[in-house]
Parts: structure tokens; C-alpha cells; sequence
């Protein structure tokens, strides 16, 4: 019984040294390869316990809210809700940090897309796409 309370503890506290880790700001640069500029990412995130929340800048510097968000170890994941003009979609992202880097891959799943943007008409999951943040000093 002791040394199940014992790696209870030990758990708990990797968990929380870890939170403490991922708490503030990440920022990265995204390149789609698909000859447009790249998009530079940005993300303020906040641990409590195995749960993560935070935002991120949208459009016009708009503020979103992470959802969703959950800590495993030294992986995370995270949901972000995009409207791109009545389009919606939404950005599944995974995480593995690694000191002041954290290398994410996301994919993105549009509803009700139109031809030609992007995703299969009616909607679809994109391919899978990886960039590397790294802590904001």
C-alpha cells in the first residue's frame, strides 16, 4: 500500500513540474509549402493538473480560446475553433515538449467547405502538418 501512495505522489508531482513547464508563451512559424508567406503562430498556454487551457491569436489579432486541452507526460493536445467567414473548422493539434521547444502537428478538419478550398467538398480533414514552438523569454 505504501508504495502505491508513494507512486501516486511521484506521479502527481512529475505531472505538475511538467504543467509548470508548458505554462506561458510559445511561439512559431508555420510554412504550408504551398508557396504563401508563413503564418507565425502564437500561443499563451496554462497547466492545472493533466488539463491545459490557453489561447491563441486568430484573424485580426483575435484572442481563441484552446479547448479540450489535456497533459500526458510531456505530450499535450488541444482542439482550436476556427470561422473563417461562416466556414467552420477546427485545428486538432499534438504536442511533444522537449525543453524550450515544443513540436506540434496539427490537422484540420473544415465543415461544409466549398469546392476548392482546400478540403473535400462538404468538409474533410486536412493532412497532417508540423511546425516547432519554442519559448517565449
Amino acid at each position: 500500500m505504501k508504495i502505491s501512495v508513494m507512486t501516486a505522489a511521484l506521479l502527481l508531482v512529475a505531472t505538475l513540474a511538467f504543467g509548470a513547464e508548458i505554462d506561458g508563451k510559445w511561439a512559431g512559424t508555420f510554412d504550408s509549402g504551398m508557396g504563401g508567406e508563413p503564418m507565425n503562430l502564437s500561443y499563451d498556454f496554462k497547466a492545472d493538473g493533466n488539463k491545459l487551457t490557453g489561447t491563441t491569436v486568430g484573424a485580426e489579432n483575435s484572442t481563441i480560446q484552446i479547448l479540450n486541452g489535456k497533459i500526458d507526460g510531456n505530450k499535450i493536445t488541444f482542439d482550436v475553433p476556427v470561422d473563417m467567414g461562416g466556414m467552420k473548422m477546427t485545428i486538432a493539434y499534438t504536442g511533444e515538449l522537449a525543453g524550450d521547444e515544443l513540436k506540434l502537428s496539427f490537422t484540420s478538419k473544415m465543415e461544409g467547405a466549398p469546392e476548392g478550398a482546400g478540403a473535400p467538398p462538404g468538409g474533410g480533414e486536412m493532412p497532417p502538418m508540423s511546425f516547432v514552438a519554442k519559448r517565449v523569454k
